[in-house]
């Protein structure tokens, strides 16, 4: 007798909805709750509106308790109001994820969530945000929007939540340029928003991971947050679309975007193809410059070359490339403030004297895995501005006896190997890791008594 009203007891939930000692019970194919935390939790997985309007107003009949609603995989909703109608009052947690939401959020979905607390919108395939899409959100405190591919967020769109008290927006794709200056204004003004590790909600234990988010275009702003936006983006206007496609080559990208400085990318270039480039983008405008030429062993690098562009270059990058070392080979670009020649091949009898004659803006310097068997002695005494050497740790060669210079220039000059952050004008940034070669240990049968 016992066992039949058990069975009965089961067969009443799965008709009508029950609370089964004391989590709710559906009658649903794709939903289920979970009452392990503080807020019962019901996850729907590849659900459609009526069903999950279905199992919403089943916890309602049966439960007056504040809910969380977990939403997976469930590119088919629509995310009408009627869909929520049912629990507007109850609903305080919304997670909806993995690839649930693509491109933007429908228009008005979270407008009558007026009660709702946390929103999370994580791992999904959002790309923008409109100035409406939080309409309604009185008491919101938490939304998080991580690792979605946000291209642009519209200015406004977080204005009017008056309560909330952290967002994540962390592991996006977001264009760091003129139209999201305002979100780098906002966040100056919001700071509290991107604190880690505090607790938002004492009820669910919900703590705050609000990181600030990082600018994935154009770029130079790659691996940089909307703080660094640079002030004067709206002021410099982009290039003409007309004017932009004189400066493409067949070896060379140029990005005609309102950022600063403008970027050249160039692979398997030859000398005529960039002298040209170079002297075209003189004549179209007079914003500084980032060039990056890579893979382009046939390239003579020289003073000519650079001519066109000499007090506009302000960041030369020549990894993966062949360098043939000449005196004052770079003697005009005055306002050259990082030279990179990561994994360069250098031909000849190494980086000889003069050859960094004229940089007297340069703060970074990166030789990182150069081929270089030699350096003169007075290599480095032209860069009075250097704050940043970055050498090949493994590099034994300085360390013989015909390099005994450069074991004291190191000593004396220590402060250039800190690790540090250096920000330059122009809105450059540089990461310094400054190895420097430690001869005590790469070279432990040559001191500098036996030199």
């Amino acid at each position: 007798m016992i066992g039949l009203r058990l069975q009965s007891v089961v067969l009443l939930a799965f008709v009508d909805g029950w609370l089964i000692f004391g989590c709710p019970l559906f009658k649903s194919q794709h939903c289920h709750a979970d009452c392990s935390l503080p807020l019962t939790n019901i996850i729907c997985q590849n659900v459609q509106d009526a069903e999950l309007q279905s199992v919403l107003e089943q916890y309602a009949n049966i439960s007056s308790k504040p809910l969380r609603l977990t939403i997976q995989k469930s590119p088919q909703l629509h995310f009408t109001a009627r869909v929520f109608s049912s629990v507007i009052a109850q609903l305080q947690d919304l997670q909806v994820e993995s690839d649930t939401i693509v491109n933007e959020i429908p228009k008005g979905a979270f407008k009558e969530l007026a009660n709702l607390r946390s929103l999370d919108l994580s791992n999904n395939r959002i790309a923008h945000l409109h100035p409406d899409d939080f309409a309604g959100l009185h008491n919101i405190q938490n939304i998080k929007l991580e690792r979605n591919p946000l291209i642009d967020i519209a200015s406004g769109v977080f204005d009017d939540l008056k309560k909330l008290q952290c967002l994540d927006l962390d592991h996006n794709a977001l264009t760091c340029d003129c139209k999201l200056l305002w979100l780098k204004q906002w966040s100056a003004s919001h700071p509290q928003f991107w604190q880690d590790d505090r607790i938002i909600s004492d009820e669910s234990g919900e703590e705050c991971d609000g990181d600030i988010p990082d600018c994935e275009y154009p770029p130079l702003m790659k691996d940089r947050n909307v703080t660094e936006i640079p002030d004067d983006i709206c002021r410099q206007g982009p290039i003409s679309g007309v004017a932009c496609l004189e400066l493409q080559t067949a070896h060379c990208t140029t990005y005609c975007d309102n950022w600063t400085p403008m970027q050249i990318q160039c692979s398997n270039v030859g000398y005529s193809e960039l002298k040209n480039l170079l002297e075209k983008y003189s004549k179209l405008t007079d914003r500084v410059l980032r060039l990056d030429i890579t893979k382009s062993s046939n390239l003579v690098l020289n003073t000519t070359l650079f001519e066109a562009v000499k007090v506009q270059l302000v960041h030369l990058r020549l990894d993966h490339s062949k360098v043939h070392p000449q005196p004052r080979m770079f003697a005009n670009l005055e306002k050259l403030v990082y030279l990179e020649m990561e994994d360069c091949e250098v031909t000849g009898n190494g980086l000889s004297r003069g050859m960094f004659d004229g940089l007297t803006a340069l703060r970074g310097l990166n030789l990182d895995d150069t081929n270089v068997d030699h350096m003169d002695e007075g290599l480095f005494a032209p860069l009075k501005s250097l704050a940043c050497l970055n050498m090949d740790e493994d590099d034994d060669g300085v360390c013989e006896c015909d390099m005994k210079w450069m074991r004291t220039w190191m000593h004396n000059h220590t402060d250039v190997f800190d690790e540090k952050v250096l920000m330059y004008d122009y809105g450059l940034k540089v990461f310094c890791d400054g190895d420097a070669v430690d001869c005590s240990v790469k070279n432990s049968n040559v001191s500098q008594d036996d030199c």
